[in-house]
């Protein structure tokens, strides 16, 4: 541009008369005008923080933008033109009054449309923290009543019962966010370490046989409390009052309910306090996982049906143990089994809505009757009532891969990890996948995690062993060996002569000795009709298909396929993985393999 006067006075003239001075303040009111909508609606609408500042940013470059379109075209009613200059010396119509705010707007919006639209794409539901991702810590209980705790935990219980039933919410499993109770952690670090960007607190107090109850729904990244409640009523309120905790939850997160889900949030599961007490008590027996475990929720469950006939729940967790007895051979499958479908098949008579017996059915379906269509049918009825529910995504890849389909069951070991991030029973599921899938890398670090929050939980050290001899990395094995036999009760005798044989026969040495081993407590169990140790190499899978595999990678045929048969026979449910095991690699042009699938009813 040139520096005399007279071009200087005709660009400014320029400017005025093709309105760009007025194009920068329209621009300037409608970029801040939706600046501030956008600080309003992205947070109700769960957009993550970054898209804030992501508009505001586009519409800082969009503003050269606009004045360059305001200096170059105008809007006629003829259409857009370009916006021709003056001869020197011409004074000509300014543009059509249009052209200002036109401009202006048409810029501003396309900016903000695709930063909503980008908001929408990259910062929806599907992301872990996502505002839709829930963890419910248990209440605190403020009564003089120590004994209220269970209620108070119950709270907590039933509110992520009704949570769960929405498809539109991600809710963590009680497993994972009862361990943060009476923790000293922030809110932050619990939802960070659930992976849940919301989280329901609250606490119970009983006075006088009223019942005092407070609910806070927080937002873990801002510390905003969302939404916050107190409630007061008698005990026929107890679980109006949880179910209106859960709607208003789901209203403050903007989930939506269908009508279904609304009337399985609104249903009362008892109207009986007795038997409400003694099925928390019966599903915290359960969920630990033993043999005397099982047994103390059989008596429970058992209590609260004699209370309350019609309570459906109480019906599920008597087939839930029985399931787990027969899985576990703590009890024979062919009399465990008739019980645990008894009572699932009599807790969907009175409720038909319950994706707890669902999962049962299916279980069973899957790894005893080998009946997969109405494996399927019953899992995919489970997952649409409880999108939630992690035991069914756990049982659902588990069948998934027994149909080998291992890609999609690999997919919901880890859906049921998301969904209860700190169970090590379903990250020692999701590593055993990841073995199955041959990511042996990746199944050792999950193996190695799994150990680290619990060895003798799923014996992660036993499924070490396997990975590290077909990775041919022997002296790893014999090491990954012997804490699983030392998590087991084994003597300093029993770890030194596995240091012996090794020194001596190598890793197949070894496993020759584990044999026998396995074999002697096998027939042993057969006698006495009870469980010896832990089952190192495989924990719930079955001596007969442990001892398969041994044989398998020693290279014995004939005895890998004779205990292979023993295992088929009495059901064990390490057979589930037959179809994509790894170790099974070598072994499946035999004839006798395609037998074994075709006798589980399996085609490949």
């Amino acid at each position: 541009m040139s520096d005399d006067p007279s071009a200087l006075q005709r660009f400014l003239s320029e400017l005025r008369r093709r309105r760009v001075y007025r194009v920068a303040v329209v621009y300037a009111i409608v970029a801040f005008v939706i600046w501030q909508a956008a600080e309003i609606s992205f947070p109700a609408f769960g957009f993550p923080n970054w898209t804030l500042a992501f508009v505001i940013v586009l519409t800082f470059l969009g503003f050269p933008l606009a004045l360059v379109l305001a200096w170059a075209f105008e809007i006629t009613p003829e259409g857009v033109k370009r916006t021709e200059p003056l001869a020197e010396g011409e004074i000509g119509p300014e543009p059509g009054n249009r052209a200002i705010t036109t401009t202006a707007i048409i810029v501003v919006a396309v900016l903000a449309v695709a930063a909503a639209w980008l908001a929408i794409r990259d910062g929806g539901p599907t992301s872990s923290t996502d505002r839709r991702s829930i963890a419910v810590l248990p209440f605190v209980n403020l009564s003089a009543d120590p004994e209220d705790e269970l209620f108070s935990d119950g709270v907590a219980v039933e509110i992520i019962s009704r949570l769960s039933k929405i498809a539109d919410l991600e809710v963590k499993s009680r497993t994972s966010s009862f361990q943060y109770k009476n923790s000293n952690m922030s809110l932050r670090e619990i939802g960070e370490a659930l992976g849940a960007s919301a989280i329901v607190e609250g606490d119970l107090r009983r006075v006088e046989g009223q019942w005092r109850i407070s609910a806070r729904l927080i937002d873990v990244e801002t510390d905003d409390r969302l939404w916050a409640d107190q409630y007061e009523g008698e005990w026929t309120d107890y679980f109006a009052i949880q179910s209106d905790v859960a709607q208003q939850v789901a209203t403050a997160l903007r989930a939506t309910l269908t009508e279904n889900e609304r009337e399985q949030i609104e249903a009362a599961p008892t109207e009986s306090q007795a038997a409400y007490d003694l099925y928390l008590r019966g599903r915290y027996f359960w969920n630990r996982r033993s043999k005397d475990g099982f047994y103390r929720a059989i008596e429970h469950f058992e209590g609260a049906i004699a209370e309350d006939p019609g309570y459906a729940q109480a019906y599920a967790g008597l087939a839930d143990s029985y399931d787990l007895l027969a899985v576990y051979w703590m009890l024979p499958p062919n009399e465990a089994v008739p019980l645990a479908r008894a009572a699932a098949e009599r807790a969907l008579e009175l409720d038909p809505n319950l994706a707890e017996a669902h999962t049962c059915l299916a279980h069973i379906h899957t790894w005893y009757d080998w009946d997969w269509p109405a494996a399927k049918t019953r899992f995919e009825r489970a997952l649409s009532l409880d999108p939630s529910y992690a035991t069914a995504r756990q049982w659902y890849g588990m069948y998934l891969m027994a149909q080998g389909r291992p890609d999609e069951g690999l997919a919901e070991a880890r859906r049921a990890v998301e969904l209860d991030p700190l169970s090590v029973f379903l990250r020692n599921h999701l590593a055993r996948f990841l073995f199955i899938q041959r990511r042996y890398t990746e199944a050792i670090d999950a193996l190695k995690a799994a150990a680290e929050m619990d060895p003798n939980i799923g014996n992660p050290h036993g499924w070490l062993v396997r990975v590290y001899t077909l990775l041919g990395r022997h002296d790893e094995a014999i090491e990954a060996l012997k804490l699983s036999r030392r998590g087991s009760g084994a003597s300093p005798a029993e770890l030194d002569s596995i240091d012996r044989v090794y020194a001596r026969s190598g890793w197949q040495g070894v496993f020759e000795l584990e044999i026998e081993r396995l074999t002697e407590e096998y027939r042993a169990e057969l006698e006495t009709g009870e469980i010896l140790g832990t089952e190192e190499l495989g924990a719930d899978e079955g001596k007969p298909i442990l001892i398969a595999r041994l044989y398998a990678m020693l290279g014995r045929t004939d005895q890998a396929f004779e205990w292979l048969d023993i295992a088929l026979q009495e059901r064990r449910i390490g057979v589930m993985s037959l179809p994509v095991h790894p170790i099974w690699d070598d072994l499946r042009s035999d004839p006798r393999y395609s037998a074994a699938l075709r006798r589980m009813g399996l085609n490949y």
